[in-house]
């Protein structure tokens, strides 16, 4: 593409509007779907709200089931067709005061000739005034039987939250999720994994005691790979106050860590333990200085490792975080292990928070400077961060973030940068535009750099017109990447209208149009147009809702048209009948495809 019409593209984009998700662009023609994929549920929101339940003291019970299927043919010509349910139900039960029991649930069945999918969630909470209690899981899993080939995938979850405040001065929270998934091809597993987290906290008073209890367990079990890792954490930090602004601090800190493979087995334990002071002369304001010994045993088989290793660490921390205005909180910890290595940690925070046109505007930078007994470099790692945000009038938001790192070590060194800034304007409920750009790089040492750039930029009317409202949207985007063989350079525009044509029929078009410097890694640019028109029926005055599509487009992806239709017909008592039906016609290969699928399903809404 010419320097003159690159830039005259992007400056047409300012002018454009952009939709609320700005359409990626792939290089590589992508088939229609073939409908073997499994399905998707279509499950609704649930339709009640907790306070108002709670308010009118009556039992709330929606739902929603769908029975129906599909038949059409795919790519390959393979003839295709399935039945499908998908229902959902939610329950709000009051049960009495501020007490709210909930549950719901959804299932959907997908089967065919070659395939069958399955799928089930559901959720319990009870919500009392001290005590919360939340649970939930699923469970799905696809079989298909295709060219003598048979495959099982399964996947399964378990969570459990509970939030107890029984005790005024210490409240506390536990929670724990469980994961499981497998994979079988022909009955012999070819993945199969276990994963569970838990975690436990709770912060408050006891007396006059300040206590901070946490911990947390991970633990993962991969059959397949014939691994097995546990992880155990714990934090206790009590706090003595000696006099009104002054506490002596007390902190354990137990870990515990195991990992096996098919050929080793390592077991390591540690426990930090120290002592430190707080002082918070004024609110908002207070200053640490610690300082704490590690302790650590290992044992294990088919593995190096050092029997016993302990260090001392210590710190001091500073901050001030008031609610707005400026708000800063340094912080350093110097490790030493004996007979090791040593390490300066140094964390950095320092920004300004408002209510008014700058909301935020701040910085941060941790750091960590590891050296040998000897003083030679082992490792230095610094990341950084620069964030603003601005709101200059109540519709208008300027956002921007910058972010970056550097590592040295023996194998070499490496630095990553990363810039994103948006903009959003809404000076009148018809009108609003958008701009946004993000940039981000990565150098390896003794490797070419690799970087991308995107830009977008777009426009949004909604004019007025003898009380009738039109509707404009159109956006223009840009990315700029490197890469081994060369630089790629991609713009699309894309401009869609939505017009009424009388109360229950409205209209749309749309257009897009790509170019691309290459098609291929020595191949000539390209372009790619796409046209699509549709028409829209619904509204009181219509007996049914019913909306239609038409697309063609060509151009370097090929030939392509492509056909949409929906439509819904209201029955009484809460009944509908939904049909879709698609057919899709391009190229690929240098051959015709060609695919369409019919669906037709009966709901009943309650």
């Amino acid at each position: 593409m010419k320097p003159q019409r690159l830039l005259g593209a992007v400056c047409v984009s300012l002018l454009l509007s952009l939709q609320a998700v700005v359409p990626q662009v792939q290089i590589i023609r992508q088939p229609p779907p073939s409908g073997e994929e499994a399905g998707s549920a279509t499950w609704r929101n649930p339709y009640a709200d907790p306070v108002q339940v709670r308010e009118s003291g009556r039992v709330d019970l929606s739902g929603r089931i769908s029975v129906g299927g599909k038949g059409g043919r795919d790519q390959s010509g393979d003839t295709l067709y399935d039945f499908t349910t998908d229902s959902m139900v939610t329950l709000m039960q009051p049960l009495g005061g501020e007490a709210l029991l909930s549950f719901d649930a959804a299932a959907l069945r997908v089967q065919s000739a070659v395939k069958e999918d399955q799928k089930y969630d559901g959720s319990l909470a009870l919500d009392l005034e001290r005590f919360q209690l939340k649970t939930s899981g699923g469970f799905s899993q696809s079989l298909s039987t295709a060219e003598d080939l048979s495959t099982e995938d399964s996947d399964a979850r378990f969570s459990a939250a509970v939030s107890s405040g029984l005790l005024e001065t210490m409240p506390m929270s536990l929670e724990y999720q469980s994961v499981w998934v497998n994979r079988q091809d022909e009955g012999i597993e070819t993945e199969s994994s276990r994963s569970d987290e838990l975690g436990f906290k709770t912060v408050g008073t006891i007396g006059t005691l300040g206590v901070d209890l946490r911990g947390n367990l991970d633990y993962e079990n991969d059959r397949e790979e014939m691994t097995e890792s546990l992880a155990t954490a714990g934090k206790l930090t009590v706090s003595v106050p000696v006099q009104e602004q002054l506490a002596v601090l007390v902190n354990l800190n137990p870990l515990y860590n195991r990992s096996e493979t098919e050929s080793s087995d390592l077991r390591s334990t540690s426990m930090e333990s120290g002592l430190g002071i707080n002082w918070a002369p004024r609110e908002f304001f207070d200053t640490t200085l610690k300082a704490s010994r590690v302790d650590a045993w290992s044992s294990g088989e088919g593995i190096d490792y050092e029997d016993y290793q302990n260090s001392w660490r210590s710190g001091v921390g500073l901050n001030y975080l008031p609610p707005e205005g400026w708000f800063a909180g340094p912080e350093y910890t110097f490790t030493k292990a004996e007979g090791g290595n040593l390490s300066h940690d140094l964390l950095v925070l320092l920004g300004w928070h408002g209510r008014e046109e700058l909301t935020e505007i701040s910085g941060n930078s941790s750091s960590s400077f590891i050296r040998s007994e000897n003083g030679d470099r082992v490792k230095d790692t610094i990341d950084w961060q620069l964030k603003a945000a601005l709101m200059p009038t109540e519709r208008m938001n300027l956002d921007g973030e910058y972010q970056g790192g550097y590592i040295w070590q023996v194998e070499g060194e490496t630095w990553n940068q990363e810039l994103e800034v948006d903009f959003h304007h809404s000076p009148d409920p018809g009108l609003s535009y958008r701009s946004s750009a993000a940039l981000s790089s990565i150098r390896e040492e003794d490797e070419p750099a690799q970087w991308e750039q995107q830009y977008a930029a777009g426009l949004s009317v909604k004019p007025l017109i003898n009380f009738i409202e039109y509707r404009v949207d159109a956006s223009e985007t840009v990315d700029v990447s490197s890469d081994s063989t060369g630089d790629d350079i991609l713009s699309s525009a894309l401009m869609k209208v939505a017009f009424p044509l009388n109360q229950a029929l409205s209209g749309r078009v749309g257009f897009q149009w790509e170019w691309i410097n290459r098609v291929s890694i020595d191949g000539d640019p390209g372009n790619y147009y796409h046209y699509t028109t549709g028409l829209s029926l619904a509204g009181k005055g219509a007996p049914v809702s019913l909306t239609a599509d038409y697309g063609i487009a060509h151009g370097y992806r090929g030939l392509r048209q492509d056909i949409s239709s929906g439509v819904k017909v209201p029955l009484r008592g809460g009944y509908s009948l939904n049909g879709d039906f698609t057919l899709s016609s391009y190229e690929e290969d240098d051959e015709d495809k060609l695919y369409w699928v019919f669906s037709l399903n009966l709901v009943y809404d309650f």
